[in-house]
């Protein structure tokens, strides 16, 4: 894009400098007179002359050539040059389009014939926007806000593409599209949308070529040289009418159009920017072409309408002024005191100072270890009834002996066993086969262990 640009500026560089022909700027930059220039000599002569700076000289020539050198790609052979012809094809590349008529003037020059130009552009198919502006812009140099103005001007299908009859049909009546944009921009600005400014009007009444004019005149506020341009493109062939419906639609359409591709209806005029601009201050201009321009004849008249403030007016009182609420200490999560100077004895740090310090004298006095719990046990019961004490203490200790030796008597009563042998006979007494030991206890088949020898001499085999 910016290399579009730079050619641009270079273009009309020339085109002022040498009043001759594009053949007398070649001339100038051969300097050797070969018909042909190569890359050292571009960047030196454009320098010497000039015309660009050496960055610029060198963005020059590769979208001349295409970037066919190893200044760009490093595995290239050969050095392209740069003969008359191809000079003179980049000049008229480098004319900006305007209209629906330059781009039909531009793709005759480059393809041939509108056909041809379609297949180019399509590959075979139909149109799409991607395929649109990314051959305007690598080889026909287009730039990219003309090429998105041009493709909002075709009738598109319901997914977008163009078909070759659509296309074929704008390119017949470039100067009646930009008639209908004009048309469009300006019920636009004055009405918000298209619509609203065929409201109360008879739609459907066939009019002829003559009485579309008029109507279009007198009812729209449109010229009747842009109206009978437009009336050729709605009629179908000689002595056929025109309803004022067939306009709204195709109105309407052609907005919706420029709206869905962010595309404005009044665009800038190119022709018109300062050629003095750099190109990078050219490139962030270019984003304006974008937005719609603002309508600021009400301002004038609102600041009419409003009385200006003088400076008294202007200053507010120290009493009208917004306070806000302060924020008391409580509801802070950390209590922040503001520091005070050393010299400022205020009441209140005196205070806080005397707290202090009768805090310190009151834990110089504090009791330590099991003194303080003993000493405070003491008076948390002098503040109870000793009666109360007393009942307590005995309902809850009843049952339990409060001397050693009521202990010992008790633990000697016949109702517990005071030795093992004792306990030993009880568990005896209540089990079932208390007169065996859990451990010695006889077994079914006691009786046939009668005979068992019950030592080692017993055990040796008795001899007869």
């Amino acid at each position: 894009m910016r290399a579009i640009i730079l050619w641009r500026a270079l273009h009309l560089k020339l085109v002022s400098h040498f009043a001759g022909s594009a053949t007398q700027a070649f001339d100038s930059l051969d300097v050797n007179g070969l018909g042909s220039i190569t890359f050292a000599e571009w960047v030196n002569r454009l320098q010497f002359l000039g015309f660009a700076t050496r960055e610029e000289a060198v963005i020059l020539f590769g979208l001349l050539i295409n970037w066919q050198h190893n200044y760009w790609l490093p595995g290239l052979h050969g050095s392209p040059i740069v003969d008359r012809d191809s000079f003179i094809r980049a000049l008229k590349r480098a004319q900006p389009v305007l209209t629906m008529r330059d781009l039909r003037t531009r793709l005759i020059d480059e393809l041939g014939s509108l056909p041809s130009a379609f297949e180019y552009i399509g590959g075979g198919q139909d149109i799409s926007y991607d395929k649109w502006s990314r051959t305007l812009i690598r080889s026909l140099w287009i730039r990219q806000t003309e090429a998105q103005q041009m493709f909002a001007l075709f009738e598109h299908r319901e997914d977008g593409l163009v078909s070759r009859k659509n296309f074929t049909h704008a390119m017949r009546h470039p100067d009646a599209l930009m008639n209908l944009r004009s048309a469009c921009h300006v019920m636009a600005r004055k009405y918000g949308m298209v619509s609203l400014a065929f409201e109360g009007i008879n739609l459907i009444a066939p009019l002829n070529k003559h009485q579309f004019q008029e109507a279009c005149h007198q009812v729209l506020k449109l010229s009747p040289a842009h109206t009978g341009a437009i009336f050729n493109v709605l009629s179908h062939g000689r002595g056929s009418s025109v309803q004022l419906a067939d306009l709204l639609d195709v109105l309407t359409t052609l907005e919706e159009q420029h709206h869905r591709f962010l595309v404005p209806l009044q665009p800038e005029d190119i022709r018109s920017d300062n050629t003095d601009m750099t190109p990078s201050v050219q490139r962030h201009s270019s984003a304006s072409n974008f937005l719609p321009r603002l309508d600021l004849a009400s301002v004038p008249a609102a600041a009419s309408q409003t009385s200006p403030q003088s400076a008294h007016s202007g200053a507010v009182a120290e009493t009208d002024r917004i306070r806000l609420p302060r924020v008391p200490q409580s509801a802070r999560a950390v209590l922040i005191q503001p520091p005070t100077p050393a010299n400022d004895a205020s009441p209140r740090s005196d205070t806080e100072a005397d707290r202090l310090k009768r805090v310190e004298e009151w834990k110089k006095h504090l009791p330590k270890g099991r003194a303080l719990q003993m000493k405070l046990r003491q008076q948390a019961s002098e503040d109870l009834d000793e009666a109360a004490l007393e009942f307590v203490r005995q309902s809850l200790l009843l049952d339990k002996p409060s001397t050693a030796e009521e202990r010992k008597q008790k633990s000697l009563s016949p109702d517990k066993p005071s030795t093992a042998e004792e306990r030993r006979s009880r568990r005896r007494r209540k089990s079932p086969n208390s007169s065996l030991s859990p451990r010695r206890r006889k077994s079914p088949n006691s009786s046939l262990s009668l005979d068992k020898p019950s030592t080692a001499e017993d055990r040796k085999p008795r001899t007869r």
